[in-house]
């Protein structure tokens, strides 16, 4: 008889005088059921009353559950549901510490001991290996004849040898993803140091200079029975500046060609530690209340409620880490999870005893929202605007890593638009959307604010706040066939980028992209009107603006001027016409530079929409046709090269309203 057709476990014959440790309220609940329960939802009267009835264990637990302050006078619910018990002030769960007859894996739970069981994360590995081979299996990582964009060397830590070595097609290996925080390790694989590492024994001569979470990896590693571990200082040579970038640029297949990913989620910087790897190394604070004889309660909290409030998920680099990996081993300082893309099972939980049993949605997406990113994508323009709205925020030790940080995440994706490649983080295929970005909140704007230098300005990555392109918005381009449709029917710009190394100019569409749907890549209406129009770029961009590190956009477009921009609220100013007419919106990317500014504002018409619905999220819907337009400030008197300012929209039918003479053809060239 298999787990989940073991028969309902008796419930606890409870007698008056033991239930008095209850209030009168709580012994209503019937807890001697345990989880033997229907659906069901139960008053407990005020939380005033609950924070006041302090002798009454159920009570007690449901404080200590809240994240939110209610009034006194609230009417608090809880409900039993596949999560356990939760109640309407939200937080997180209350169940029964399993007793050994549990039926189900919902609503129970187990004790934390105060070392993390090797055998227990085994089982885990074992249990996804055998139930998920669909959704969980690494992915190839090397160079084949049928991969041949694989990588053409693995390095990874031998944990039995203890040196460097370089992995096969048949290598099983760990990663290790974590915060350097301030640490930078004082002992990587260098090239004067790689023939010493690389030998038998070679990593012992510098133990005791690496910080202790590689340490505590390294020994993880071993003691759940597995021999290989990735970890960035060590396996990619950091002072060979080709090795990095080769490594950077196919981050994604490290961390989905790994059998387990384990994330480091305890503390601020890369000494901190695997917490309950060695005795002494966490303090377990699980809150246990018995609330009938011999039926205990505990909380439990959702896989990335505790990972959500540490450093790791305000850092960079650990964002694509996390999301690309198929199964994660999540440690902080309350516990252990293992996530893959099926399951979740945790120190406290027992849902490993029941493994075909699949944890409530509500639990996976708990705290940041944080999900796993699948190998197909049925939307990938939305998971590029989600990506981009949550990486945003992040915080990087060197900005110049801006781009750098998700190029794996950012490979994986563009790979589903159309085989994209990356433009300055943009994807290729779809350039015109992904160039529609613009700060979604800026009334809460974040610590830093303008121009960030290194980056382009038409890139999300040129502006220090956060970004939110087009895409994102599924009402406007939902699916694949859409966003195809709209590149087609509202696009009109030939793009061109001029790479500052080289000084060659070639056109956003690759060779592979033309190869696959010629010349005209989007497949774009015939516009009779731009026939006799020069779209090839003719400009020769002065010396200084070719040492700026980054690629620079060539292309002609309509651009228009207006007379004049009113402030609206925070960074939307009203673009209006002649005689004060309302045309349109901008939304500026640094408002503190508008008044360095002088009018009138040339704004570029970059694509068309049937209308404009609340894409600044302050409730500002135009029911008419639009332009999408980007405010540019030219950087020097001859007009040559310009920055992007802002973006907004212009309604189309006020066009003839925009001061003399009207939209004009000319080339533009933007940093």
């Amino acid at each position: 008889m298999s787990a989940v057709e073991k028969p309902l476990a008796p419930a606890i014959r409870t007698t008056d005088r033991e239930r008095s440790a209850l209030c009168e309220i709580c012994r209503k609940l019937n807890l001697e059921l345990r989880s033997n329960r229907a659906p069901a939802k139960y008053s407990l009267g005020t939380y005033g009353r609950i924070k006041a009835s302090t002798d009454c264990p159920f009570c007690r637990l449901v404080s200590r559950t809240t994240t939110r302050s209610g009034s006194d006078a609230s009417d608090i619910i809880t409900e039993w549901n596949e999560r356990g018990f939760t109640t309407s002030l939200g937080g997180v769960n209350m169940v029964f510490l399993d007793d050994g007859t549990a039926t189900t894996a919902r609503g129970g739970a187990r004790v934390i001991k105060p070392q993390i069981s090797p055998a227990l994360i085994r089982k885990w590995l074992e249990l996804c290996e055998t139930h998920h081979t669909d959704t969980c299996s690494p992915s190839p990582v090397l160079q084949t004849p049928h991969n041949a964009s694989g990588l053409e060397v693995l390095r990874v830590i031998d944990v039995q040898d203890q040196c460097i070595t370089e992995a096969t097609r048949d290598t099983r290996y760990i990663a290790l993803s974590y915060v350097w925080g301030t640490v930078i390790p004082a002992a990587r694989l260098q090239r004067d140091n790689a023939a010493v590492l690389s030998a038998q024994g070679g990593l012992l001569t510098v133990r005791d200079r690496l910080p202790r979470t590689i340490v505590d990896a390294i020994n993880l590693v071993a003691s759940v029975g597995e021999r290989y571990l990735w970890i960035d200082s060590l396996c990619l040579v950091q002072d060979d500046e080709g090795d990095m970038l080769r490594g950077i640029a196919k981050m994604d297949l490290v961390f989905k060609g790994a059998i387990l990913t384990v994330v480091a989620g305890h503390g601020t910087d890369a000494n901190a530690g695997l917490p309950g790897l060695v005795p002494g190394s966490r303090k377990v604070d699980q809150k246990i209340e018995e609330v009938l004889p011999g039926v205990r309660m505990t909380i439990t909290r959702g896989v990335y409620d505790d990972l959500s409030d540490s450093r790791y998920t305000s850092r960079g680099w650990t964002m694509q880490e996390l999301l690309l990996s198929h199964r994660t081993l999540i440690l902080v300082s309350s516990g252990v999870h293992f996530r893959c893309h099926a399951n979740c099972w945790s120190e406290d939980t027992i849902y490993d005893n029941f493994p075909t049993e699949v944890i409530p949605t509500q639990s996976l997406h708990s705290g940041s929202l944080i999900d796993v990113l699948p190998d197909k994508l049925s939307e990938p323009l939305h998971d590029y605007g989600n990506l981009l709205f949550r990486y945003t925020y992040r915080d990087l030790t060197k900005e110049t890593d801006r781009i750098h940080a998700t190029t794996g995440i950012l490979r994986h994706i563009f790979r589903q638009i159309d085989g994209s490649s990356a433009v300055e983080g943009i994807p290729s295929a779809a350039f015109d959307i992904g160039l529609l970005s613009w700060d979604p909140f800026p009334k809460y704007p974040t610590s830093k604010t303008g121009r960030r230098l290194g980056f382009p300005s038409w890139s999300w990555a040129g502006w220090c706040m956060a970004r939110v392109p087009l895409g994102y918005h599924r009402d406007e381009l939902t699916y694949a066939a859409n966003f195809r449709d709209w590149l087609r029917q509202h696009t009109y710009i030939t793009w061109y980028t001029i790479n500052p190394n080289s000084n060659t100019t070639k056109p956003i569409w690759d060779n592979e992209l033309q190869h696959r749907f010629g010349e005209n890549v989007y497949g774009r209406k015939h516009d009779p009107s731009l026939t006799r129009l020069p779209t090839v770029p003719r400009t020769i961009i002065p010396e200084e603006y070719m040492e700026c590190g980054y690629h620079l956009l060539d292309f002609w477009a309509y651009t228009v001027k207006c007379p004049a921009l009113k402030r609206h609220e925070n960074s939307d100013f009203q673009i209006l016409g002649n005689g004060g007419l309302n045309c349109g919106a901008i939304r500026l990317d640094d408002p503190a530079g508008f008044p360095h500014m002088e009018p009138p504002f040339e704004m570029i018409l970059l694509s068309t929409a049937n209308r404009f619905n609340n894409l600044f999220n302050d409730n500002v819907v135009v029911e008419k046709p639009i332009y999408f337009v980007m405010l540019i400030q030219w950087l020097d008197p001859d007009m040559i090269v310009a920055e992007r300012r802002g973006m907004g929209f212009l309604i189309q039918d006020y066009l003839d309203q925009i001061s003399e003479p009207g939209k004009v053809w000319k080339e533009i060239v933007l940093a």
